[in-house]
């Protein structure tokens, strides 16, 4: 059997929000001109102002529908611009998904005389003010131009450009000096960048540069830059070498490995590749082959693939079934159990939104049928999904695990429309993040609650489908 279960949201890994690239925009290669700083120059509405210390407003780029007057999106106050204390620590993903904000309002009105306040302080609405709020620039939120950008920043290989980094035209020439925030490569050759960038025709735009012009400008890297957090191990359990007795593993999502050991005490003796981590791979565990020993696979949620390999001991295991089940974009959940007792575990998906299971008791078909479908738990509230034998009858079935409360609700059924609860205890400390992974702990008895605590990489164990004390704990992961 085995099941898999993890913290309830992890599943659904940032996705780039889909770009909205302007044919036309790809066509041609903007022009940017503007006055130097402290000069006049024509605000975006029309208005002619004098420029403060910053970038000048940029013209209408070719090939982009021309804006008519300011954006009404949101309101604007006029410079100087707040204070926004010391510069800030930022993560990647943390500087694209300020960026964002700017977006989601449908755009901030492009001004040189004006600024935008929101959660992440208040900055001139020009290129270079949005790209001092994406990296959480300390200061008078009107204090930065491309001319300066260079005194919180360095320049890297472009082949090194990441999410969060930025492209930076400052020539000497007014009618050049531009900068945008790097979100991704639109192709696979890297040449062509897609950008977030405040620009003078179209306000707060996400586009793709062509690599022509994107040649013009130097990738720069902010000094208090920080690399994403890697997705915190994932725990799993299963009976590795076949002597009745689970044991605990691990997937580190970063460099797709799984870390498995015959028994729950020492260091990893299996350790191997599977699976593609940066895709969102969710791992499972089962024995798909009848053979006595539980091997590993992962679920594929964007594309409701399954891919099972028969192995654990190699470096680099094949994939022995692949199929598709489930309907990822919903936010399926992938379980693992041996749901009619013939010997061979196969796979289902727990659906949060209704709180129904889709169980199919097969694996080796290109598209497998539901062979169950029921309800039982409560999605809404963060329901982890779980699967075991928990009367120990040979056949395995659900249950979820609710952090919040660190209660466990587990059903002895799975054939019918909506299953009862035949067994509901506490079992963890939700405050702290547990992560349910059950097992059969003890030879020929039935499967029972585990969790591992991401705080401490802590597993604890119980020998009963009851409340009460750990009877086994130990550090297991990263």
């Amino acid at each position: 059997m085995h099941s898999y279960a993890r913290r309830s949201g992890w599943w659904a890994r940032r996705s780039m929000v889909p770009v909205a690239v302007l044919a036309a925009a790809l066509a041609a290669t903007p022009t940017v001109a503007s006055a130097t700083p402290g000069t006049s120059a024509v605000d975006p509405a029309g208005l002619v102002v004098t420029a403060v210390p910053g970038d000048p407003a940029l013209p209408e780029y070719p090939g982009l529908t021309p804006r008519v007057g300011a954006a009404a999106a949101v309101g604007t106050t006029p410079t100087p611009c707040g204070d926004n204390g010391s510069d800030k620590d930022m993560q990647r993903s943390d500087a694209v998904k300020r960026a964002r904000s700017w977006l989601s309002v449908g755009g901030v009105p492009y001004s040189q005389s004006r600024c935008y306040e929101n959660q992440y302080g208040d900055y001139r609405t020009d290129c270079s003010g949005f790209v001092a709020m994406a990296w959480g620039l300390g200061g008078s939120g009107s204090a930065f131009w491309t001319g300066n950008l260079d005194s919180r920043s360095h320049t890297i290989a472009r082949a090194d450009l990441a999410p969060g980094d930025a492209l930076l035209r400052h020539t000497g020439d007014p009618s050049e000096n531009h900068v945008a925030l790097f979100v991704k490569w639109s192709d696979s050759a890297h040449t062509a960048p897609v950008v977030i960038e405040q620009t003078g025709s179209s306000d707060t735009i996400e586009r793709t540069w062509s690599s022509s012009y994107a040649g013009l400008y130097t990738p720069v890297r902010y000094d208090n830059i920080l690399e994403d957090v890697s997705p915190e191990d994932v725990p799993i359990s299963g009976d590795w070498n076949g002597d009745g007795i689970d044991t605990i593993g691990v997937f580190r999502p970063s460099n797709s490995t799984f870390y498995l050991r015959d028994t729950n005490s020492g260091d990893a003796t299996r350790i191997f590749k599977f699976g593609h981590g940066p895709s969102g791979d969710i791992p499972i565990a089962g024995d798909w082959n009848n053979d006595g020993k539980d091997s590993v696979g992962v679920f594929r949620p964007t594309t409701s693939t399954w891919y099972l390999t028969n192995g654990t001991t190699t470096a680099t295991n094949t994939t022995d079934h692949e199929f598709i089940f489930g309907h990822g974009p919903s936010g399926d959940q992938p379980v693992a159990g041996d749901w009619n007792n013939n010997g061979y575990d196969s796979v289902g998906v727990f659906r949060p939104t209704t709180s129904t299971w889709y169980l199919t008791n097969g694996t080796t078909t290109a598209t497998n049928d539901t062979n169950y479908e029921f309800k039982f738990g409560h999605g809404p509230s963060g329901d982890q999904p779980i699967a075991g034998d928990w009367n120990n009858n040979g056949y395995d079935s659900v249950g979820v695990f609710r952090p919040t409360t660190s209660t466990w609700y587990l059903t002895n059924g799975t054939t019918t429309a909506t299953n009862t609860t035949d067994h509901e205890f506490i079992f963890g400390h939700g405050p702290s993040g547990d992560i349910a992974v059950p097992g059969q702990w003890n030879t020929n008895t039935n499967t029972t609650p585990g969790v591992r605590r991401p705080s401490n990489n802590t597993v604890y164990l119980r020998n009963t489908n009851s409340g009460g004390p750990v009877d086994t704990q130990f550090i297991y992961g990263i």
